[in-house]
């Protein structure tokens, strides 16, 4: 039978006929499944911010607990933690073991930036660790030394940096397998199995 010519543009007439019309109406299933993948997505955001949320006030319950710290509170201990848990502040008093320092000469030993150094500086003045005391006028410089204070607290750091010398070099040149990162004893295979026999 021969074929007709003049059915074939209607033939594809209706073939893009109909799938405009099955695109057009998956247009709207689409727009909601994107909709609803956005709602999901937006949901899991939040719970995921929720829970980082409550695991860092969890963290900072904890924290508080171990190393409570307010100016108001009389607990010495605490307050010592604190301050001298920061990460600067034992390598800044360490360096005022020779004497008076200006701050420069403290950030060119220490490597500490300008800021973070002028930071922790005004802390240990304010706590009373350190003194300023100005040696220039024109323009006003100052150096720092050690108060009282800070000198009773130099034998407790001459202390912690002779274990950190001795103890620490001296494990930093033996492995650390033995131990795992929980704390718990691992043990060797082959320990294991020469003390079974």
């Amino acid at each position: 039978m021969p074929r007709d010519h003049r059915s074939a543009p209607l033939a594809d007439a209706q073939v893009e006929a109909g799938l405009t019309q099955a695109s057009q109406s998956a247009a709207p299933v689409e727009r909601t499944r994107r909709a609803r993948r956005r709602r999901s997505e937006l949901h899991d955001r939040r719970l995921r911010e929720r829970a980082q949320e409550a695991e860092r006030a969890s963290a900072k319950r904890f924290l508080d607990g171990v190393f409570p710290y307010s100016h108001d509170r009389a607990d010495g201990a605490a307050r010592a933690f604190s301050l001298l848990g920061e990460r600067w502040n034992l390598a800044i008093l360490n360096e005022f073991a020779d004497g008076p320092l200006r701050s420069a000469e403290l950030q060119r030993r220490l490597e500490i930036p300008g800021p973070t150094l002028r930071l922790r500086l005004k802390t240990l003045v304010a706590e009373g660790l350190l003194e300023r005391r100005p040696y220039s006028t024109r323009p006003p410089r100052f150096e720092y030394r050690l108060t009282a204070l800070g000198w009773d607290l130099y034998p407790a750091l001459a202390h912690i940096a002779g274990w950190g010398e001795n103890a620490l070099a001296a494990a930093a040149t033996k492995p650390l397998s033995g131990w795992r990162s929980d704390g718990a004893a691992d043990v060797d295979d082959d320990l294991a199995l020469t003390s079974a026999a």
